[in-house]
């Protein structure tokens, strides 16, 4: 394997994981949607709460439903915002860096200029690297975020619908 063939590896595996830093980013708009709706329907719950009866089973069993589904958004909304914050992603050097330092390995290696495109090579390919496995351990760390934020959006959803039958009936 030559160093061409790991440079584009690597170049490759970089521009991927800075796509896919975008994709993620926008897979939470649409269930943050879905939780604003449902934080919605939460307050219409509020703005209507039937009364307390410990005898009604269907009143006790609105305000157990009630309890778990403010769980289930609370934990929604963690899930989320833990999905979307606090990543910092690694970025190779900007040109003029890049470029100061060919010039200096030019310099450098003035009589033996096969080596200091290998230098070079060997540096990108450093860069692209460290990069990509500082971006790729991110990327993953932020899809399980969004699969566990997904995952009690489904079941908020689930209580949700389910909590409108003792709702309706407790009042």
């Amino acid at each position: 394997m030559n160093a061409k063939n790991v440079l584009d590896f690597y170049k490759e595996l970089y521009f991927f994981e800075h796509e896919r830093r975008h994709s993620l980013d926008n897979s939470v708009t649409g269930p943050a949607s879905v939780l604003v709706l449902l934080i919605g329907g939460m307050l219409y719950y509020l703005q209507s709460l039937p009364s307390f009866d410990s005898g009604n089973s269907w009143s006790l069993g609105f305000y157990f439903t009630l309890g778990t589904v403010v769980v289930s958004l609370v934990a929604t909304s963690v899930f989320l915002s833990l999905a979307r914050m606090n990543y910092s992603y690694y970025f190779i050097p900007r040109v003029p860096a890049i470029d100061e330092y060919r010039l200096a390995l030019l310099e450098h290696h003035t009589p033996n200029l096969d080596l200091a495109a290998q230098d070079f090579e060997t540096f990108l390919i450093e860069h692209y690297k460290t990069a990509s496995y500082q971006n790729t351990g991110n990327n993953h760390t932020k899809s399980g975020w969004l699969h566990h934020g997904m995952t009690t959006l489904a079941i908020s959803i689930g209580l949700m619908a389910f909590s409108l039958v003792p709702f309706y009936l407790a009042t």
